[in-house]
């Protein structure tokens, strides 16, 4: 069993140098992710907790570099209130009954460090088989539920321990299944590089899905939370869709040389394109963003105006008192609510960033987005 490395790039701070800005929130944010998954995985492997046909996967703003901790401070001790800890174990192997108890003490020892448990759908803590992520993408039994956690092992996952590239191996093969089955590339345009519409289809599928469920989960709960939830659907749950549309624009208008080689046969051309889609598994959605922009925004106007707007998110985020009357807000009080209106006006701004990102810098990317992005 191992380490995991950390993410490849790291866009976000040479588009900071770039722009001459500080994101102290981000920065903050990406630090305290770091210190609380180094406790978690000294457990891991002290405690041998991780079967060896297993990985232990996290999600959410721990994976994404923006966890937050709660009124305790800087997170180092055992309490750790704010952020949740999503995570799985990732089955790629036979089913085994060691592995429930195998999850259990896992869930035992992420709570004797502090971290709050999943929310109430249980959708993250426990777990997952590879079986289901492969082989059910569409129809009747692709729930949402196998949609979210596939979408999410491609777009904000990160593997803090496993015996033998588990994570690695998974994702190989659901890319194998979103571009090999993609028929435009070599039924139609004959290995022409271009956006791979089944995989995007996908991602845009789990983007409405959180929207629709939003609403749901607003109703279920009687508006319970709702003001929380709503920012975050206009910033960390948007960002994990702009992550995948990014990556999938990428292979028309900036594809990597290993997939324009000529003479490649048809298996060469689909593991180079492999490789390079998961590549950006190994990013943060804020890095593969911030890469979109440093490629596309040339005077950095959209980028100042993302990464500023997403940089105050997060320091409501790390606000506590602001943090906790977002959580118990009422929807009455919400149309006078500056706290409320700090984090509306802050969504607002993320998206004329993203606006002028995708449809005022250059023309092939406000081309593709109208094409792929919007019909």
């Amino acid at each position: 069993m191992g380490l995991m490395p950390a993410p490849e790039a790291n866009a976000v701070s040479t588009l900071a140098k770039k722009l001459g800005r500080t994101r102290t929130a981000i920065d903050t944010c990406a630090i305290d992710a770091d210190t609380q998954r180094q406790r978690i995985i000294a457990v891991l492997r002290e405690q041998k907790l991780v079967p060896s046909d297993c990985s232990f996967i996290v999600s959410g703003s721990l994976a994404r570099d923006e966890f937050t901790p709660g009124p305790a401070g800087d997170g180092s001790d055992k309490k750790t209130e704010g952020s949740d800890v999503d995570w799985t174990l990732l089955v790629d192997g036979e089913a085994d009954p060691q592995h429930l108890p195998a999850i259990q003490e896992i869930a035992s020892e992420l709570e004797e460090l502090g971290f709050k448990p999943p929310g109430p759908t249980a959708l993250f803590g426990g777990l997952v088989f590879s079986h289901q992520l492969v082989h059910v993408i569409g129809g009747e039994d692709d729930t949402n539920r196998n949609l979210t956690r596939r979408i999410l092992l491609l777009l904000e996952s990160r593997a803090l321990w496993e015996a033998s590239a588990v994570r690695e191996r998974v994702m190989r093969n659901i890319f194998r299944r979103y571009l090999d089955e993609d028929r435009g590339y070599h039924a139609v345009h004959g290995l022409r590089i271009k956006v791979p519409r089944f995989l995007l289809n996908d991602i845009s599928r789990f983007w409405r899905t959180m929207a629709v469920d939003y609403a749901a989960k607003r109703r279920e709960r009687a508006w319970s939370g709702w003001a929380i939830r709503n920012v975050k659907l206009r910033m960390s749950r948007k960002l994990i869709f702009l992550a995948g549309l990014a990556m999938c624009l990428s292979c028309q208008l900036t594809p990597p040389a290993s997939v324009l080689k000529e003479g490649l046969s048809e298996s060469d051309f689909y593991a180079a394109l492999n490789d390079f889609m998961r590549g950006f598994t190994n990013r943060t959605p804020l890095d593969v963003l911030a890469g979109f922009c440093l490629e596309f925004d040339e005077y950095g106007d959209a980028s100042a105006e993302i990464f500023d707007n997403y940089d105050a998110f997060l320091s409501i985020l790390r606000n506590h008192d602001k943090r906790s009357r977002l959580e118990r807000m009422d929807l009455d009080d919400a149309i006078t609510d500056d706290v409320f209106a700090e984090a509306r006006a802050v969504g607002d701004g993320f998206q004329g960033g993203l606006d002028k990102l995708f449809f005022e810098t250059k023309p092939e990317l406000r081309r593709a987005a109208q094409r792929y992005g919007v019909f």
